[in-house]
């Protein structure tokens, strides 16, 4: 489509809204963006990129240059500000309704070459120009796709390891990344997940060394990542999001302190996050858009308690395998640096096999290490767990008054410790050990009993 005309005499006009049609058969167009009102982008096969004026004029540059028409660029040229301009923009085609995040049943990785569509029962390879939706262009990886089923890959055999190379924890971990791995937000499964190493000290000493690390990077392979250094986080700052995109995929806490609560993204998690810049415009990201959670900690992770706590998180215990065995030692490499092209094709291909995971099992509890007792611990002292384990027996009546004083004798360095908080304490471990918690007063005497059966003391 020409933008101009030429009369007999070489004159030469530039046909204003021809030029816009030109464009937007080209693929300019604009859209309206959070916190950037509208903007200019460019469609080229089903990806959008965000562009500027001057990709608009290198367009016609580029065209009229293939063509050799010199006296048209020399036209254009000399009254390019009144061709291209903001007011003219707002002529072009306006995508609305736009996004390209996945949808229940199914979701989507992006590579230079393909696009590969994850379902229940089928992987298979998309090309662009065939994708039912538009994507930013910043959801493409750096890398070509291709299958590669022959044999095990590294990270694979990284993850076996860090679920004590059992099956179920196998299966209950690659649940887990295909959570995170895909780009949809079921308003019923608004989940953290949370690494946590097999044992913890509780001695004020950090261990870690167990790969949690690894896994937050192996996702940004797959997806956009930000992480945020959880030593250094500042859970009260307005300005604690302002690294967050539209496109951010997930979020990683990395390392969170023992301080650390849950509940510090309760709110995020149900409502949406609410991204503050500087000096700009604050732009709200809904529930269904907005990034999942993943955090590692060396500690166990705080909350609130209750159930909106427990439905909120899901946790999963890391072998401490690789404390002892660097997985460069392991595998003679290190992980993602130094692989070939095969290694990263066995990577792309156990991720997509995550997703399927997910969206044929759903999200897969693991059956607990020490976690339970950790919790315990984190939420008492390594004291009255030690004791609880000795002390308390199921569907039998207990003295109260009696169990607090044994504890004491036990433990003398505790004999200020209150009726008061022992109960809470005895409480806290019939909830960690599924127990139902009651108690009476009876002449005096003040008895509890911890009984068998779903749900423990609230």
């Amino acid at each position: 489509m020409n933008f101009f005309e030429i009369d007999n005499k070489g004159n030469v006009t530039i046909l204003h809204y021809k030029l816009i049609e030109f464009l937007a058969n080209n693929g300019f167009a604009i859209m309206g963006f959070p916190g950037k009102g509208k903007i200019l982008v460019k469609v080229e096969n089903n990806i959008i990129h965000e562009v500027v004026e001057s990709d608009i004029v290198k367009c016609i540059q580029d065209y009229l240059v293939k063509l050799k028409l010199s006296n048209v660029l020399e036209k254009f040229t000399k009254g390019l500000s009144g061709y291209v301009n903001g007011r003219k923009y707002d002529l072009l085609p306006e995508l609305n309704g736009f996004s390209d995040k996945d949808s229940k049943g199914q979701g989507y990785f992006y590579y230079q070459n393909v696009a590969v569509r994850v379902c229940s029962k089928k992987i298979e390879i998309i090309p662009y120009g065939q994708l039912p939706h538009k994507i930013w262009n910043e959801r493409i990886v750096d890398r070509n796709f291709k299958y590669n089923l022959s044999k095990k890959g590294q990270f694979e055999d990284f993850c076996f390891k860090l679920s004590k190379s059992d099956l179920n924890r196998f299966l209950a971990l690659k649940s887990a990344l295909g959570y995170l791995l895909h780009r949809y937000n079921n308003p019923s499964l608004c989940k953290v997940v949370i690494l946590v190493d097999e044992k913890i000290s509780f001695s004020g000493q950090a261990n870690g060394g167990t790969g949690k690390s690894l896994i937050s990077k192996a996702l940004s392979y797959m997806q956009n990542v930000l992480f945020i250094e959880g030593k250094n986080l500042k859970t009260g700052s307005w300005f604690k999001n302002q690294r967050i995109e539209m496109t951010t995929d997930l979020i990683a806490y990395d390392d969170v302190g023992k301080d650390f609560s849950i509940e510090t993204i309760f709110s995020e998690l149900t409502s949406g996050i609410v991204v503050e810049r500087k000096r700009k415009d604050e732009i709200h990201i809904s529930a269904k858009d907005a990034p999942k959670y993943l955090i590692s900690s060396n500690y166990i992770v705080k909350g609130p308690g209750g159930s909106s706590d427990e439905r909120r998180r899901y946790e999963f215990e890391l072998s401490d395998y690789f404390v002892f065995n660097s997985p460069k030692n392991v595998y003679g490499n290190l992980l993602f640096d130094e692989w070939d092209s095969t290694e990263w094709e066995r990577f792309d291909n156990f991720m997509h096999h995550c997703l399927q995971t997910f969206l044929t099992r759903g999200l897969i509890e693991a059956q607990p290490i020490n976690l339970k007792q950790h919790r315990l611990i984190n939420a008492t002292c390594i004291e009255f767990e030690e004791f609880s384990q000795k002390i308390f027996k199921v569907n039998e009546w207990m003295d109260k008054r009696k169990i607090l004083g044994l504890f004491i004798v036990e433990y003398p360095h505790l004999k200020d410790t209150s009726s008061h908080l022992f109960t809470k304490w005895i409480k806290e471990y019939s909830r960690q050990n599924s127990l139902k918690y009651s108690d009476k007063s009876s002449g005096g005497v003040y008895s509890f009993i911890l009984k068998s059966g779903k749900g423990g003391s609230k």
